[in-house]
């Protein structure tokens, strides 16, 4: 949804509360400087900040109410960008929030993304003794 090019379509979390994040983990370290966010339009309740962890940077960064938001890097090869949501607005009329676009400079996003699921179920070890 945040990474297929259609505004119409977005990420959103399962909670309306702050601290909600998503991670993009990338095949192999990939020098970083910019990544871009935007906000679904229409949502209710909307992203007002991100926390932004990329290897050694953690960056806060308000979020546009008119358009994307480009947040710059400094460019270090990471393994992963996390993107927490640690405010949200209050909205009459609340609804999801998230991202309808979210683009890293220098990763093809166009790949299909496949999402774990909710919850894994447990396997128990089944033990095994040496004879």
């Amino acid at each position: 949804a945040a990474f297929d090019s259609n505004p119409d379509t977005y990420w959103s979390p399962d909670s309306l509360n702050s601290g909600q994040w998503i991670e993009v983990g990338l095949s192999k370290p990939t020098k970083v400087r910019s990544l871009t966010l935007q906000s679904p339009a229409g949502t209710g309740a909307r992203a007002l900040s991100v926390l932004v962890s990329a290897g050694s940077n953690k960056l806060n960064a308000k979020l546009s109410s008119k358009g994307p938001t480009t947040i710059e890097l400094d460019g270090s090869a990471v393994a992963a960008v996390r993107i927490e949501i640690p405010e949200v607005s209050s909205a009459p009329d609340t609804g999801s929030f998230g991202f309808s676009e979210i683009s890293i400079d220098g990763v093809d996003m166009s790949r299909p993304i496949i999402a774990a699921p909710a919850s894994i179920p447990s396997r128990e070890a089944t033990p095994t003794t040496k004879t």
